[in-house]
């Protein structure tokens, strides 16, 4: 899943907290070791949090196929 929306987005995966596990709220693992589904989160924004106004349709545009094409990926 990473590198399908790495190829469409061009985005660099988040670094991990050396545990083995990313830093943040663990939603993906709780989704994935738990409930035993796929889960990719897409972080958007290249710039201060939250993301401005204006960037919001870049990022859409950036991201707006990479849900799909991982369901296809993954039939």
């Amino acid at each position: 899943m990473y590198d399908i929306a790495k190829k469409i987005t061009g985005y660099s995966k988040a670094p991990d907290s050396g545990s083995g596990k990313s830093w943040g709220g663990q939603y993906r693992e709780y989704v994935m070791d738990l409930l035993n589904k796929p889960s990719i989160t897409i972080e958007i924004g290249s710039s201060v949090a939250p993301c401005p106004y204006w960037q919001y349709e870049i990022e859409f545009q950036k991201n707006r196929y990479v849900v799909v094409r991982i369901a296809n990926a993954l039939k």
